[in-house]
């Protein structure tokens, strides 16, 4: 008896086994397919083939729905391919917009958000393009559509400088788009220093008038860098989002 009951133990033992392996298999080949259609798509995205790009991270996403890596690269493909389908456009900035906000990977969500600024500068330099062949109340609508996405693009970068203030692509970027709105608007939007944060800097300069404060945070060191910018405005290249933001690693 002792060796019948040993039998079944092993014997079930081993039916176990059995279920559980096909499961670890498909699992390893559904990352195999999401793996290799996501390489396929990054060949074709460099290549510039954009709708092919997009077919492959739908396979990607078929092997794998909840794959960030796929979400995100799918979003830029749609977004490079810009074939006036708006539908599209709209559903990739949603996926962007999604990922800048719960991705579980801290580098896909700050490169969402990242090229989520990019297209809004890249729709504001569109529509101040437009705006110089119109004519009269539409020329004033047109720029003031462009305001709006710069502001929503400098929005996205100092989102970025808040999470890591060292992104110095996000941070040129925000100085460039700055330099971008009106006046008026530009000078609106330059963060001031709060009003204890005055008073604080005054005390500290009656008591120690010689040296001069360094600057407390990244804001400030924005600030400073104002006067310097201004001169070179000039020779400042525009941030073209469909060129800036090609770096995928996977």
């Amino acid at each position: 008896m002792k060796v019948r009951h040993t039998y079944i133990i092993t014997l079930a033992i081993a039916l176990a086994a059995g279920i559980a392996l096909p499961s670890c298999s498909q699992k390893d080949q559904s990352n195999k397919e999401e793996r290799n259609a996501i390489r396929s798509g990054n060949k074709n995205f460099e290549a510039k083939q954009y709708a092919e790009a997009v077919s492959d991270y739908d396979r990607a996403l078929a092997a794998n729905s909840s794959s960030e890596a796929a979400q995100y690269d799918k979003a830029m493909a749609q977004l490079f391919l810009d074939n006036g389908d708006t539908v599209a456009m709209k559903k990739a900035r949603e996926a962007l917009d999604n990922l800048a906000k719960s991705a579980n990977d801290a580098g896909i969500s700050e490169r969402a958000l990242y090229n989520l600024g990019n297209d809004a500068n890249y729709i504001g330099d569109a529509l101040k393009a437009a705006a110089q062949k119109e004519q009269g109340e539409g020329k004033s609508q047109m720029t003031q559509e462009s305001t709006t996405y710069y502001k929503m693009a400098i929005e996205r970068y100092k989102e970025i400088l808040r999470r890591r203030p060292n992104n110095v692509m996000a941070l040129q970027n925000l100085r460039i788009t700055q330099l971008k709105l009106p006046p008026e608007d530009s000078n609106k939007n330059q963060q001031k220093p709060k009003p204890q944060q005055q008073q604080q800097q005054q005390q500290q300069q009656k008591k120690q008038p010689q040296p001069q404060p360094k600057p407390q945070n990244n804001k400030q060191i924005l600030q400073s860098m104002q006067n310097k910018e201004n001169e070179t405005r000039r020779n400042m290249q525009p941030v073209n989002a469909r060129n800036t933001s090609t770096d995928k690693p996977w």
